[in-house]
């Protein structure tokens, strides 16, 4: 289907294409949502914990090297103006005790943090 517009109903169609779309936004009639301050989540996951200790070097462990720069990102990010720290965890613990999903201890861990993210 082709539709020909002669003389002046080009210009017709262009003001109201204009007044369609690119006018309420400039006139401020279409307001975007602000987010409000209980939507500004951070979850911070520092990875691993309990017999998980990731690895290692010179008896040093990823888990408390995680677990440490967690636990400052959190504090630092406590400061600013609405936003909410969740912590997957903040002591040295492994969180596949909080769900069934599989019998793999691996998997259940994993798992854990997605639902905690997730919430």
């Amino acid at each position: 289907m082709i539709i020909q517009l002669r003389g002046g109903k080009i210009y017709i169609w262009l003001i109201i294409i204009y007044l369609f779309f690119w006018a309420p936004k400039q006139l401020e009639l279409v307001q975007s949502p602000q987010p409000l301050a209980s939507q500004r989540v951070i979850v911070i996951d520092p990875g691993h914990g309990g017999i998980d200790g990731g690895t290692s070097y010179n008896e040093v462990l990823e888990k408390n090297i995680n677990l440490e720069i967690g636990l400052k990102l959190k504090k630092y990010l406590e400061t600013k103006n609405n936003l909410k720290v969740v912590m997957t965890r903040e002591e040295d613990t492994a969180l596949d005790h909080l769900n069934n999903y599989s019998s793999s201890r691996h998997i259940r861990d994993l798992r854990a943090r997605i639902d905690i993210i997730n919430q």
